[in-house]
């Protein structure tokens, strides 16, 4: 039988960091940085049940699990708790006119100031996690400036990122930095045979995914059809010169495919810098510019633009990327 997963695994620092603290002694804000796929949003999904937790008294961390607050948390990304915010991936600066809120990917930084100057519902705390955080434009990272540097009254901001680098400066100063991962040996094999892989196949797997669980499971590759696999390897044919015999754009995969894609060259880009053994080497250069391309797709895939086109779009980008050999 699998075993239930751990969501604070490879983040031993973070949770001993929050396991002396109490919940009166929370800062407004926490930016948890590391490679992709080494747990940061699920650490910090967890962070956030256990700050609305009703049942562990005035501990920061670790959730009791069954009192009426966590019974709100699902699964990630389907949570039901009125007073925990979270949104994935780009913001927009959004519409001074407007006065709704949405929690769907067309959340805006002005939708998240709204939302959360409004009170609690339960009459306490409200959490605010922005996964994978990127800023569609300066003005939307700006029109956060003033909300990071005073947030309101019982607000804690969490932000994941495996680019800090690329979040202005001015908003990191105001946060609190924890690492998370890279993922030890040990805890990458305690994870994929939880979720029921053969040791051996998750054995030949441990070299090359360096650490991140998100790679690991692309390389065991059970199905070949599943999105991130399809994903992955149009992506590796495309920076090798290739053209990707596979299609995986469609109207309803492809925000989550650009923001996969846009993963994927991040981590190429900057394992060097983190010191990880990348299989390819990327043009710094080219690769920076690929983003612009891509953050390009993403505005046009708002629109009515075909899929397939914009697919092509983000190929051209990325095409020849790859260096021969790697560092």
């Amino acid at each position: 039988m699998a075993e239930s997963y751990d969501p604070t695994i490879g983040a031993d620092a973070a949770r001993a960091f929050f396991s002396r603290s109490r919940k009166g002694e929370i800062a407004h804000g926490y930016l948890f940085v590391g490679p992709s796929g080494t747990g940061k949003k699920s650490f910090a999904r967890y962070l956030a049940q256990s700050l609305l937790c009703e049942g562990n008294g005035d501990n920061a961390f670790g959730a009791c699990g069954s009192c009426r607050s966590c019974t709100l948390f699902g699964h990630e990304g389907q949570s039901a708790h009125p007073d925990f915010i979270e949104h994935l991936g780009a913001l927009k600066i959004g519409d001074t006119a407007s006065v709704g809120f949405a929690s769907t990917g067309d959340t805006t930084s002005r939708d998240l100031i709204r939302q959360l100057a409004m009170q609690s519902y339960s009459g306490g705390r409200r959490v605010l996690l922005l996964a994978d955080v990127e800023f569609a434009s300066p003005a939307a990272a700006n029109a956060l400036l003033k909300f990071f540097e005073e947030p309101p009254a019982g607000v804690t901001l969490l932000l994941t990122s495996s680019t800090p680098a690329a979040i202005l400066g001015t908003i990191r100063s105001r946060l609190t930095q924890l690492r998370v991962g890279p993922l030890s040996r040990d805890e990458m094999m305690r994870l994929l045979v939880g979720r029921g892989f053969a040791t051996d196949a998750a054995e030949r797997v441990l070299a090359r995914a360096r650490g991140s669980l998100t790679r690991a499971l692309e390389l065991l590759d059970i199905d070949a059809e599943a999105p991130h696999a399809v994903i992955a390897r149009w992506f590796d044919e495309a920076i090798a010169g290739r053209t990707p015999a596979a299609s995986w754009a469609t109207r309803e995969s492809l925000d989550e495919g650009l923001l996969a894609i846009k993963a994927r060259l991040k981590d190429a880009i900057s394992a060097p810098y983190l010191g990880e053994r990348a299989e390819r080497r990327i043009d710094l250069a080219r690769g920076l510019k690929a983003f612009e391309k891509i953050d390009d797709a993403q505005r046009l895939a708002r629109t009515n633009v075909s899929p397939t086109m914009v697919a092509d779009l983000v190929r051209m980008a990325i095409t020849n990327l790859a260096l021969d050999g790697a560092e």
